[in-house]
């Protein structure tokens, strides 16, 4: 294997996998024997990790799948720099969990520790709380940052502050479930419309997972509802996207595009512990967020263990056999496309689409 890393790009050359990543803009593109080829598993270790570096938040969102509330830890800058000792030299970015913000005292030394290493750190925040000097760190030191949108006013400021200090890689992100269907579907209205969004990259919808205290919410399931969300995006011009969750669906739901060939170039299913990995607040490696108490994971901070005996051990090779086998569908969540609408009907334990999905149908 061959490695390039300089100012501008990483680089992977190998007979079975090849990466380059941008670091400018985070673009990034993986083959394998020849461009035609798409490659599962990166055996050089993740291209992207999402690191928990605090468990505190005080928004409370009903929906959210870690249950985080204002009592929590944070990650210490010290901790963080020996597990990113141990990281590979492929990761190119890192995308950072938290709740509240400023309740992380440290957070941005962890930042700007990444971009010292050549690592490009990106965020996720709620928008509530936030002051210029706030903004201006964040645009002066992240590669990306999303927005989660629970209310219009403080999503869409925190939007139009980031983008005018000259990030163009702003993106809200919306959990889209059969309760808030017609909330994202009204979003893309919005960011149509609304001067304040005219820098947004685009809306990124978060397939929901019943999990924390969004466990007896639903996920959207079925195909004509997100088709129609979909193209409603198209239609206004709205960027789009969606988790590697929502990938499954999303092919579904286009499948009979006349640009579908382009359209499933976009889509990349779940990559846990094929081409990413999660790591919580105390060190512990997991397939992904969600998997967390669920599946079992690696203490990376344990003496010895290396980010080598993650990626190859048992594991890892565990749950990565098991991906694979379902087809890159997550093998925990039922978060793909209804098999059919009969099925749905027929069986009252199935999920019910919410009454926003079904008006949305009969239109």
């Amino acid at each position: 294997m061959q490695f390039i890393d300089n100012e501008f790009v990483k680089i992977i050359k190998s007979e079975n996998f090849n990466m380059i990543f941008r670091k400018d803009d985070g673009y990034m593109a993986t083959w394998g024997k020849t461009e035609d080829e798409d490659p599962d598993f990166c055996p050089y270790g993740p291209l992207i990790a999402d690191i928990e570096i605090s468990t505190i938040c005080h928004q409370g969102c009903p929906a959210c799948y870690k249950g985080l509330t204002k009592n929590g830890k944070n990650m210490s800058l010290e901790t963080f720099k020996k597990l990113f000792a141990k990281l590979p030299k492929t990761l190119g970015q890192i995308a950072f969990g938290l709740g509240t913000l400023t309740a992380a005292p440290e957070a941005f030394d962890i930042f700007q520790y990444c971009r010292d290493n050549d690592v490009v750190p990106n965020l996720t925040i709620n928008g509530s709380g936030m002051t210029p000097e706030l903004f201006d760190k964040l645009a002066g030191v992240l590669g990306a940052c999303a927005v989660s949108f629970y209310d219009d006013d403080n999503c869409f400021n925190a939007v139009n502050e980031l983008s005018k200090r000259g990030m163009n890689q702003v993106n809200i992100h919306a959990i889209l479930s059969t309760l808030t269907y017609q909330n994202c579907y009204d979003l893309i209205d919005k960011a149509a419309t609304d001067p304040r969004l005219k820098g947004l990259n685009a809306i990124v919808f978060l397939s929901l997972k019943p999990k924390g205290r969004g466990i007896n919410m639903s996920p959207v399931r079925n195909v004509e509802a997100y088709r129609k969300l979909i193209e409603h995006a198209f239609e206004k011009k709205v960027g789009c996207g969606f988790d590697s969750c929502g990938a499954g669906i999303f092919l579904e739901a286009m499948k009979d595009a006349p640009n579908y060939k382009q359209l499933s170039q976009l889509a990349e299913k779940c990559e846990a512990f094929l081409q990413s990995v999660y790591l919580d607040v105390d060190g512990r490696v997991w397939p992904c967020s969600f998997c967390e108490d669920v599946e079992e994971p690696v203490d990376l901070m344990a003496d010895g263990v290396t980010f080598n005996d993650v990626w190859h051990g048992p594991v890892a090779e565990k749950w990565r056999n098991k991906l694979l086998k379902n087809c890159r569908n997550c093998p925990i969540y039922n978060v793909g496309p209804e098999s059919s609408v009969t099925e749905h009907l027929v069986n009252p334990m199935k999920r019910i689409i919410s009454k926003a999905v079904k008006k949305a149908l009969e239109e």
